[in-house]
Parts: structure tokens; C-alpha cells; sequence
């Protein structure tokens, strides 16, 4: 998908030999769920003096190791950490809120942002129709997402449907199905913005190899770091999924998480993960 400004990315080019390597991988511990005692007491300073919302909001929900969010507990089925920076701008504060629901913030904005949301969204549409309204962006101002396009991807084929990757790839596609989730707005966010009013919609292209695997000495440490990434990630994003909505044990996520590992792993697989940068104004 091409916006007409920015060439399609060119495919990456391959290393000549196969390259090794080993890192330590945790597994997955199970603990039962409870709300953490860390932020049970509503009157904390870390977090009092940027709180814009009920500090119930900071009791997590703990299952299986991960910490889950108090708010509207339950809903949320990726791992995602609330803690705040230790250092705040005097002109930010930190709001805790849901996207879905409808948006009541007091002031307009120059520009709003998202990152890797995925299937965080119940209506992408309904989300773009709010930044574009006029009680909460300016004229003038942008609107700009960073997207991960789910599955992975490889130009040469290296990548199989059999793969381990690929079968994560569609079981977490499947589960955002069996919650009525949609999959990736990635390659379709430039269309919704232009239907929406946008305008000057730009959208590039990136690709993040899977592992250290490209010639290219920058696509290379980009695989090295995303390598890391993903190993850090990978139970995180899938405990709830897994566990809740396909109900699998933990054991068998255990095992199933090392193999996955070993396939990211492997430098034959010239696997990459599609990455969506897309922005526009509105008049």
C-alpha cells in the first residue's frame, strides 16, 4: 500500500550464511489473582501529584505474574504496564481513560498520537470520527499513528504458514475475532483518515526484521534490538489471550513460548514485522 509520496519499502536483503545465537528466556510463573499491594494506598507522591483520576484506578488486577489494569477490569486482554515517569513536564499530566468510550476532555488538542494500539480498539472508525471532531483537535492540528501490521511477514518466502510465528500470528488474529476485535488498522488507516476530512494523509512504510538477520548494518542492530523485543513481549501480549479466550493452560503456553523463541531466533527466517506510520491535518 503506497500513499503515491513515499515508494513501497524495498525488500531486505538476505545474509549469505546462517548466524547463531542465545539469550535467556523466562517462562511463565502462576500466581493468583489479586490486586497489588504496591498501590493500594490511595495516597501515594508518586503518583499523587499527576492523578486525574480515582486511585482505585492503580489497584492492578495480578493473574498469572502480569499486572492488568483496575479499570473496567477485565476488558483489556494485552498486557500493558500503568506506571508513570518519575519526572513530569510542568505542562503534562497524565489521564487515564478509554478510547472507546466517548471522549469529555476540557481542551482541544494540536496533536494526538497513538502507538501500537492493535486490537486495543473496539471501533477504529469511531476513534477517528473523535480526533477529527472540533471540540477535541484544531484546525491545524495532526493526527498521527505507529502501527505493527499483524502477521509477520518474509519477501523470500522463509517465512512458512506452518512456522511457529505464523501460528502466533493467526492464533492472536483468531482471538481478536472471538472478541469482536478488530484485526490491524495498519494498512487501512490512510483510507479512514481521508474519509474522515484529513488532509496531506502521509503514510510510510517500515519493516522490522525479527532478528539480526538483514545485510544491512542498521536493519541488522534494528533485528538485534527487536530480537530482544520480542522475547521480552511475546508472553505479555499472549497470556490473556491464551489462557482467557483459547484456554490454554499455562504449561502449554510455556512450552509453546520456547518454541516461539527458537523460531525468532532462527537467522534463516527472514521474517519482518510491517510497520505503518500514518499522519494527516485536519483543515
Amino acid at each position: 500500500m503506497s500513499n503515491g509520496q513515499e515508494p513501497d519499502p524495498p525488500p531486505i536483503v538476505q545474509p549469505e550464511g546462517n548466524f547463531d545465537g542465545d539469550s535467556a528466556f523466562g517462562g511463565v510463573t502462576t500466581f493468583t489473582a489479586s490486586y497489588h499491594p504496591q498501590y493500594a494506598d490511595a495516597d501515594q507522591s508518586d503518583i499523587s501529584t499527576t492523578r486525574t483520576a480515582d486511585s482505585s484506578i492503580y489497584r492492578y488486577r495480578v493473574e498469572n505474574g502480569r499486572s492488568y489494569h483496575a479499570y473496567k477490569d477485565g476488558s483489556e486482554a494485552l498486557y500493558k504496564p500503568l506506571g508513570l515517569c518519575s519526572l513530569v513536564p510542568s505542562n503534562c499530566k497524565f489521564e487515564i481513560d478509554d478510547m472507546d468510550d466517548d471522549w469529555t476532555y476540557q481542551q482541544r488538542f494540536t496533536f494526538i498520537h497513538t502507538r501500537l494500539m492493535g486490537q486495543a480498539l473496539d471501533n477504529w472508525p469511531k476513534f477517528f470520527e473523535q480526533a477529527f471532531e472540533t471540540s477535541n483537535l484544531e484546525s491545524g492540528g495532526y493526527l498521527e499513528l505507529q502501527e505493527c501490521h499483524v502477521p509477520c511477514r518474509s519477501d523470500d518466502g522463509t517465512l512458512k504458514p506452518y512456522s511457529v510465528l505464523s501460528r502466533w500470528c493467526s492464533l492472536m488474529l483468531e482471538c481478536g475475532r472471538r472478541l469482536d476485535k478488530p484485526g490491524s488498522v495498519a494498512p487501512i488507516a490512510k483510507q479512514l483518515m481521508e474519509e474522515m476530512g484529513f488532509v496531506d494523509v502521509v503514510e510510510i512504510q517500515y519493516k522490522w526484521p525479527t532478528n539480526s538477520w538483514p545485510e544491512d548494518a542498521h536493519l541488522k542492530e534494528l533485528g538485534m534490538w527487536n530480537e530482544t523485543n520480542q522475547r521480552l513481549g511475546f508472553e505479555g501480549a499472549s497470556l490473556a489471550f491464551f489462557t482467557r479466550v483459547l484456554g490454554w493452560t499455562v504449561e502449554e503456553l510455556n512450552g509453546f513460548l520456547l518454541e516461539l523463541k527458537a523460531c525468532v531466533e532462527d537467522r534463516s527466517i527472514h521474517a519482518y514485522w510491517p510497520i505503518y506510520v500514518v499522519y494527516g491535518r485536519k483543515p
